[in-house]
């Protein structure tokens, strides 16, 4: 298995993450309104601005989410899927690091979310 190394790596986690995501029974009736067009681009330019350090994600991740109902738990189900989906298609130090910055997201968007 190849580490994440380029874009079109980033691209593949993130359509391949959203293929799991959406169809999951837990988090998948967050994505049912996603205009996908727009938001795999988004999604794109962050992790690429996350992992490998490409310029052109501008906004904040946290705000954008903030009007959603989400539990620890539903962090908890999305860091797993994100985790599963990166173990089965890379291995290598790139692909650690998205699995710790994720396992991090989800912890400090977890302390923003009242508990349900």
């Amino acid at each position: 298995m190849n580490d994440i190394t380029t874009e079109a790596d980033v691209e593949q986690l993130v359509q391949a993450f959203y293929d799991r995501a959406t169809k999951d029974e837990q988090i998948g009736h967050f994505f049912e309104h996603t205009d996908f067009v727009k938001h795999l681009p988004r999604m794109y330019a962050f992790w690429n601005f996350i992992l490998l350090g490409k310029e052109g994600y501008k906004g904040s991740v946290l705000e954008k989410h903030l009007h959603m109902a989400l539990t620890k738990r539903d962090f908890e189900r999305w860091v797993f899927l994100f985790t599963e989906t990166i173990l089965a298609n890379y291995a290598g130090e790139t692909a650690d690091m998205a699995i710790q910055r994720a396992q991090t997201m989800a912890w400090t968007f977890a302390t923003k979310f009242p508990e349900q």
